[in-house]
């Protein structure tokens, strides 16, 4: 299989795993400080978090009034040796200034990020062993409006 045609049904697997992680869409869907105190009305399907809360490319979504929080994406493969390429996978995690406090002790961006980060810590199969958490850098957007962290993964894989 060639490396984009991995990376296409890679994609997939990591957004749905975000998705499908309580913490992760609470804290991505309730804009309130107990967002892990709520419950999703009935019927909700996570998969409405893909490409509204969840996006799997680099992306800004349109800044606009509303107060929200979003996790977006971006993949690249780079040559290590003729046998080995690494993957890189990078989480841009974006929230709203007036949405850091909560519940959790910690700011929400940075919440999210760990969660994530926990949620990858126990996901296999993207690629041989364990993704390597690389440094997290903070961000800022429209003036200080929006607030965003993010982080790279590292990985290694058969070219």
């Amino acid at each position: 299989m060639s490396n984009f045609a991995e990376l296409a049904t890679n994609i997939p697997m990591i957004t749905q795993n975000l998705a499908s992680d309580d913490n992760i869409a609470k804290a991505l869907y309730f804009n309130v400080p107990d967002f892990l105190s709520q419950s999703f009305p009935i019927g909700f399907d996570r998969e409405t978090l893909l490409y509204t809360k969840i996006f799997p490319y680099q992306f800004i979504p349109g800044i606009k009034d509303e107060q929200s929080s979003f996790i977006t994406m971006d993949f690249e493969f780079e040559p290590c040796d003729s046998y080995f390429r690494y993957g890189y996978i990078f989480f841009y995690i974006i929230t709203h200034k007036d949405l850091l406090r909560n519940d959790t002790y910690m700011l929400r961006h940075h919440y999210i990020l760990s969660q994530v980060d926990e949620n990858f810590n126990k996901m296999r199969n993207i690629s041989i062993g364990k993704l390597q958490s690389g440094r997290a850098k903070p961000f800022i957007l429209h003036g200080g409006e929006w607030l965003g962290i993010s982080m790279t993964y590292k990985g290694v894989d058969f070219q």
